[in-house]
């Protein structure tokens, strides 16, 4: 039973884990992107552009709350939302001036990856190290097709990236401790019970006997 515990316990932790998630991806989305765009709205090239990439965000953000928030799995909608929001993120890049491109107006390259934790939360974090990583090469190449190679631009995304990238592995890395851990308490608790459960077919076995010998031997006296 106190297998069974740690278990809920986990399970319990890794849904408030996926709430934190989604909580941090509205603060990021609302709190700071939001501002950052119509701040430097006038700077993108087209503006609709980035709107869009900003609306399209938005829209998945909220379908993605829908689906935590009712504690489903995601199914076959992981890839098409990942695919989605990955274009969007794309987008939102090819829409920043080169000059500005490791300014604050780039804001869309580096939101992308709490899409991510939440996506593949319930994956081995080798998962969402893979989608971090496409990710960021997607936006490199959208900075090598607008012109800036310079060793300025990669070194500051690089930096960016480590910090980043390195909150949200830790998320996934803290997810998957989570699921090893209520994995592993529920199949003790499942052994436990099917070494119960024979002990008790034996211990019936063992009285049923008796009770059989002690029947043939009263019908033996009589």
């Amino acid at each position: 039973m106190a297998d069974l515990g740690t278990a809920l316990i986990a399970g319990r932790l890794l849904r408030g884990l996926r709430l934190a998630s989604l909580g941090l991806l509205a603060a990021v989305l609302l709190g700071w992107t939001l501002p950052t765009l119509l701040m430097f709205t006038a700077l993108y090239q087209p503006a609709w552009l980035e709107i869009a990439s900003y609306a399209v965000l938005a829209a998945v953000a909220g379908l993605v709350a829908i689906v935590v928030l009712r504690d489903r799995p995601w199914g076959w909608l992981r890839w098409p939302l990942t695919l989605i929001t990955v274009s969007a993120s794309a987008a939102g890049t090819a829409a920043v001036p080169a000059a500005d491109l490791i300014s604050s107006a780039h804001w869309s390259w580096q939101i992308a990856g709490w899409y991510a934790v939440l996506l593949f939360l319930d994956r081995p974090v080798v998962w969402l190290a893979g989608v971090l990583t496409g990710h960021l090469g997607v936006t490199a190449l959208g900075i090598v097709v607008a012109g800036r190679t310079d060793a300025p631009v990669f070194v500051a995304m690089a930096t960016g990236a480590m910090v980043i990238f390195g909150w949200q592995l830790a998320i996934g890395l803290s997810a998957g401790a989570l699921r090893r851990t209520a994995s592993s308490a529920t199949r003790i608790a499942a052994q436990e019970e099917q070494i119960r459960t024979a002990e008790a077919v034996a211990e019936q076995v063992h009285s049923d006997r008796r009770a059989r010998y002690a029947a043939a031997r009263g019908a033996g006296r009589g």
